[in-house]
């Protein structure tokens, strides 16, 4: 009978055990060869990001498609709540191939489009995959105004190498109703025991 009222009082430990663990991708890309314009670096000079999952990664994946708790790239648009909630036409996309834990493969698409007064569109893209990272900015009217000094647009691209990701498990946070749940079937399983090893010595 011990035996079962241990067993019970583990099981109300369980959920608290047995929380979901969440997972950080960080990524960093190499730097881009700089640009400039006017005599000014314009864009990013490397792509750096993160990206939040509610499990981890699968340990063998192939080309397998997530949907982040959140995400953050360094063009300040590019992120989960301006996704959300932007005015306009914003999509993201997350695939990844892992061998043994590993990240072996990705594909990272996150685009900001912001179609703003006087037929002027804003956009900031992020692409990257084991063949580079490529970094798109700008914006573009209906009729065209856009000269040398102001080009409108600009890409960066580097497709030698590419980035590398990390990647941290945050353990499992505890349930405050879960945590006095068991609370409670431990105190009451130790009482138990406690009355019946009462019951054993008075019979002796």
């Amino acid at each position: 009978m011990n035996v079962k009222i241990l067993c019970l009082v583990a099981c109300g430990f369980m959920p608290m055990i047995a929380g979901a663990q969440t997972e950080t991708l960080d990524y960093t890309g190499l730097p881009f060869t700089p640009v400039n314009i006017n005599g000014q670096f314009v864009g990013l000079p490397n792509i750096t990001g993160e990206i939040q999952l509610s499990a981890p990664l699968g340990a063998n994946l192939t080309d397998a498609t997530v949907v982040p708790v959140s995400w953050s790239f360094n063009d300040p648009v590019l992120n989960s709540v301006i996704a959300s909630t932007g005015p306009c036409c914003t999509t993201d996309t997350f695939a990844f191939t892992t061998v043994n834990g590993v990240i072996t493969g990705w594909d990272v698409d996150v685009s900001f489009l912001d179609s703003a007064a006087g037929s002027k569109t804003w956009s900031s893209i992020i692409l990257s995959d084991v063949s580079g990272d490529t970094y798109k900015t700008g914006y573009s009217y209906s009729t065209s105004k856009c000269d040398g000094r102001d080009p409108c647009s600009l890409s960066l691209t580097q497709t030698a190498t590419p980035g590398s990701w990390s990647t941290s498990i945050a353990a499992p946070e505890i349930d405050p109703a879960s945590a006095a749940g068991g609370l409670a079937l431990l105190l009451g399983g130790l009482a138990v025991l406690r009355g019946r090893k009462g019951v054993n010595v008075a019979k002796a």
